[in-house]
């Protein structure tokens, strides 16, 4: 895989000479055709613009998509859905009112939950679910979220600008988002179950009042199979558009920092 910093130098550099050139973006991966040539790079893993995916991790999502299109799975296993715009991801509980403070909250995360959907569902085998939990987290998303992203098409053609010549539409987007729909109706039952003890949910965590709740939590995801972590905080903050989150995280040796987290939406 080429480095993502190389590409975009080697098409600064076509820019400037006047030569043509075409590439697609889908998310933190690219696909560029550059003299007759075909690049694959991402930055999904580093966060850095001068290296690539590397070629074992890369391996890995072919390998899933791989054995997803060998068994057909794309048509034999339905939507669980009927509209995405149903699925949420992020919920508040909007009876606490700006500026609350919380002094006994703990936080509940599944432990690998759409991957651990995926497996439930059928989307991969056990040989491939148990290989994805040795492998980082964005990987393993990496692998099921490329189903559900827009490609975005752009062309140089040697004079001009560079323009977008258009955008395809994913074929297949319930591959992550029968996953998604999953762990929103995993949140949605703990929500439902412990009522007013309820602060919020992000994705695959639920943030709750007290220890009592995340117990409730804890006992749900346990019968329906899924594992997760349980963390006392120090405290959750109400803010106007979210909440923020203190919470003392070990480093090494016995030491820990404390850290602080921001959790807003755009929906209120």
């Amino acid at each position: 895989m080429t480095p993502y910093g190389e590409i975009v130098k080697d098409m600064e550099y076509f820019r400037e000479i006047g030569k043509p050139y075409k590439y697609q973006r889908s998310g933190s991966s690219m696909v560029a055709y550059i003299n007759g040539v075909k690049h694959f790079t991402s930055t999904v893993n580093q966060g850095r613009a001068d290296i690539g995916l590397p070629s074992k991790q890369l391996y890995f999502i072919m390998k899933v998509k791989r054995y997803i299109a060998k068994n057909d799975l794309v048509n034999i296993i339905q939507p669980n859905y009927k509209k995405r715009t149903n699925i949420k991801f992020i919920c508040l509980n909007n009876d606490i009112e700006v500026g609350e403070v919380f002094s006994s909250p703990y936080s509940i995360d599944i432990n690998a939950a759409y991957w651990e959907s995926a497996f439930k569902a059928g989307w991969i085998s056990y040989e491939l679910y148990q290989e994805g939990k040795g492998v980082d987290k964005r990987i393993r998303l990496a692998s099921l979220g490329s189903y559900a992203k827009r490609i975005y098409n752009y062309e140089y053609s040697g004079r001009g600008e560079e323009r977008m010549t258009g955008i395809t539409e994913p074929a297949f987007p319930h591959v992550f988002f029968n996953q998604a729909n999953t762990v929103f109706r995993l949140m949605e039952k703990c929500r439902r179950e412990i009522k007013e003890e309820f602060l919020f949910y992000w994705t695959d965590g639920i943030y709750v009042k007290n220890k009592q709740a995340a117990k409730k939590c804890v006992d749900i995801l346990n019968k329906l199979g899924y594992e997760s972590k349980t963390e006392k905080l120090i405290r959750v903050t109400r803010l106007p558009n979210g909440f923020e989150t203190k919470e003392k995280k070990l480093i090494k040796d016995g030491k820990y920092k404390i850290k602080e987290k921001l959790y807003r939406s755009n929906f209120e």
